[in-house]
């Protein structure tokens, strides 16, 4: 592996997840001799409606800060793949690997049809409940393994306000190809502006990539990917 990139991973969950989304991820990269964090992210203090996504910004510099490692390898599904790219700036990762980040056409429905001032539930059509993957222990390894609600304005500021950086670490682009939550065109625009390479799954959002019958498999492919570099 490239001595540029970190063995530090710092893994970023979805609006509405937690860490638990990456309990068949982290096996995997352990295998693979790499250094796991996995964040939990917060409601701020003055309660989860009121939570922007500065406060989940801080929470991730603060998080990755904290455990005094530089330039690690940011690992962001969904909502964690927008946190990625608005901390690129600060967190200077080595790598980044963003599956299927959180674009509009992920509630279905145009932007202003959606009351963004309300706590959204969570989306994702396939729960850990749902999935045949999991082994019958997963549940006890993870207790928390369940979705939960998400701010309305944290998930409205990164869907308008997020920019796209100049990118000059290895970038992979992980979209599903079934159901897209990013249509094909818009990912490929997308990864044209990080000068990413593309990775496609059968999954329809990025919960078949993490927890789906081909998550080790995807798992060992992105930790390939980069040990190839």
């Amino acid at each position: 592996m490239n001595t540029d990139i970190s063995d530090h991973v710092l893994f970023v969950h979805d609006a509405g997840g937690g860490s638990w989304e990456w309990c068949v991820w982290t096996e995997i990269f352990e295998q693979y001799n790499f250094k796991i964090h996995s964040i939990n992210l917060q409601p701020s203090e003055h309660g989860l409606k009121n939570t922007t996504s500065e406060d989940y910004i801080r929470q991730l510099i603060d998080y990755s800060n904290n455990l005094d490692i530089s330039s690690p390898i940011l690992v962001g599904a969904g909502m964690g793949g927008m946190l990625s790219l608005r901390v690129y700036q600060e967190l200077k990762p080595s790598a980044m690997i963003l599956i299927n980040p959180l674009g509009s056409e992920a509630f279905g429905r145009p932007l202003e049809e959606i009351d963004f001032n309300s706590i959204i539930f969570n989306n994702h059509q396939d729960s850990p409940d749902n999935n045949l993957h999991l082994q019958g222990d997963a549940k006890e390894k993870h207790p928390g393994m369940e979705s939960r609600q998400e701010s309305g304005p944290a998930l409205q500021n990164l869907l308008e306000k997020t920019p796209i950086p100049d990118i000059d670490c290895p970038c992979l682009l992980l979209l599903g190809e079934h159901r897209q939550v990013i249509p094909p065109e818009t990912g490929n625009e997308l990864a044209a502006q990080l000068n990413a390479e593309v990775i496609s799954f059968e999954g329809s959002n990025h919960i078949g990539a993490l927890l789906g019958i081909e998550a080790k498999a995807i798992a060992r492919q992105v930790c390939q990917n980069l040990l190839s570099r």
